[in-house]
């Protein structure tokens, strides 16, 4: 089976009008002169069959389709430029909106305002809940009295300590608030102090070992924690109290074989 030829639409339309022109020169010779030459009709129609090559039915209706499908884009191209431009002239003649945008949650916001006020309002339900207030009220009142009376009783309540630890607490938070206010304030560096080799302070280091200088309570703090490794034994003051051995004080034997394995 032969492959058809591709379809060349210019070829083809050159190769036809070429085919017509020679077929109407041919007729015109024809019809002026009644003999004619041999040799000029098959002249002719050479030349026509070197047009005519390859140009089949099958080819002519490939072509046909092709010129089709090329109209039908072409149709399109058009209508899609008109649309285009009918776009950008409804944009630029539609109004501009210069009102801030609103938010969907402000817009559902509203409409379930809307809602609320346009659902209608069921009288039995109204009443019902109005009756519900009053007997609260009434109830709040009642217990009112009573704890006023037992009171005067000397009947003591639980909650009338709240005041009290109001203040306790208030007081408790104050107190840690200037302890936190005092760690926080930063110790300005004395002049001559500074790391060798002109190396840059660590202020952290630096805060550290002088915090007893910013605040008293630290101080006693600091005083305290060393306090607890004092020991005053009998008879002797407490300045010469210490849990720092005097002198060398030698380790005990290794306690195993092991141990020992380990110390030589």
């Amino acid at each position: 089976m032969v492959a058809s030829p591709n379809v060349n639409l210019s070829d083809l339309k050159r190769r036809l009008a070429q085919a017509r022109i020679e077929k109407e020169q041919g007729d015109s010779e024809l019809q002026t002169s009644p003999v004619v030459d041999a040799s000029v009709i098959q002249h002719a129609m050479n030349s026509a069959d070197r047009n005519l090559l390859n140009v089949t039915d099958e080819y002519l209706q490939r072509a046909l389709n092709k010129q089709l499908k090329l109209d039908k884009h072409k149709a399109w191209r058009k209508r899609h430029r008109e649309r285009k431009k009918n776009e950008k002239h409804d944009d630029r003649a539609r109004p501009i909106d210069v009102s801030p945008p609103q938010s969907s949650e402000i817009v559902d916001q509203k409409s379930i305002e809307k809602a609320v006020h346009e659902r209608p309002v069921d009288k039995q339900q109204q009443r019902r809940i109005q009756q519900l207030t009053t007997v609260a009220e009434k109830l709040i009142h009642l217990r009112d009295l009573r704890r006023k009376k037992l009171e005067t009783k000397g009947h003591f309540f639980p909650e009338s300590g709240d005041d009290f630890y109001n203040k306790v607490k208030a007081a408790a938070l104050t107190k840690d608030n200037d302890k936190d206010d005092n760690e926080d304030t930063p110790i300005q560096p004395h002049a001559d102090d500074k790391w060798p080799d002109d190396q840059p302070l660590d202020t952290n280091a630096y805060n550290f070992w002088l915090q007893g200088w910013t605040s008293v309570d630290r101080l006693v703090r600091i005083r305290q924690e060393w306090d607890q490794y004092v020991i005053s034994p009998q008879g002797q003051p407490s300045s010469m109290a210490s849990r720092i051995p005097p002198t060398m004080v030698a380790p005990p034997p290794p306690s195993s074989q092991i141990w020992a394995s380990y110390s030589k």
